[in-house]
């Protein structure tokens, strides 16, 4: 009798206790505000969709300083009261956005004009400078900075980063190659670390940090990108 009261007893705060637990899984991105120091899952989905929008920051599911910086950034550009916080209108915002760019068709190119157009805008900016992080002409280009800016100019969003880049597009391999393709390598850190445009003959075109500049160099003179070519990406 005892063991059976005792089960009696437990059985309702147990019910409680994985109604509470059901509750807080059906929770959405944008349904709890974040703001600096959050951590989880909804920051890593933030993360992702600043991504995609082009505001770059490491997807590590941590609102720190550089994350909420973006966040400050997309509310200025988007209208939005800058705080920081990544309330309701934000985040419906953020929802809007990437669920439009998600949606909207590639560009029905593949043509060589879709390429040549891709690869004049790029040759504009030969010679512009090489900055960490940047992504205009204005401040200087870093290499996925080069790339997401050219491709934007031709009516196509990617992400912002190097490696979000080589995850998203249609893999295409080397001897598949052809012009306007996005070609990443394996450089500083394990993974694609480096991307430029490809430009055809082996040539591409890449915001270099060795030149300290956007420049031309050949995929198959040059024996340090030729030993570190992870693969091709296709956007049109």
């Amino acid at each position: 009798m005892f063991k059976q009261s005792r089960f009696l007893k437990l059985g309702p705060l147990l019910l409680v206790s994985f109604c509470f637990s059901s509750s807080v899984a059906l929770a959405a991105f944008g349904d709890i505000a974040l703001s600096l120091g959050s951590r989880g899952p909804d920051v890593k989905v933030l993360q992702q969709k600043l991504n995609t929008l082009g505001y770059w920051c490491t997807a590590d599911g941590i609102l720190g300083s550089w994350t909420e910086k973006m966040v400050l950034k997309f509310q200025s550009e988007h209208n939005i009261q800058s705080t920081g916080v990544v309330g309701k209108v934000t985040s419906a915002r953020l929802i809007q956005l990437t669920t439009t760019a998600a949606a909207a068709p590639l560009p029905s190119s593949g043509t060589p004009s879709a390429a040549a157009a891709v690869v004049n805008t790029a040759k504009q900016y030969l010679g512009i400078p090489y900055v960490w992080g940047g992504e205009t002409p204005g401040t200087g280009f870093d290499c996925s900075g080069f790339t997401s800016y050219v491709l934007a100019q031709n009516g196509l969003t990617i992400p912002r980063t190097a490696a979000l880049q080589f995850g998203s597009g249609t893999p295409v391999t080397r001897s598949n190659l052809r012009v306007g393709d996005l070609v990443f390598f394996t450089t500083y850190t394990a993974g694609a670390s480096h991307t430029g445009i490809y430009l055809g003959d082996g040539n591409f075109i890449h915001a270099s940090s060795a030149a300290g500049k956007v420049t031309i160099s050949n995929l198959n003179a040059s024996t340090y990108y030729s030993s570190r070519f992870l693969g091709g990406r296709r956007y049109f």
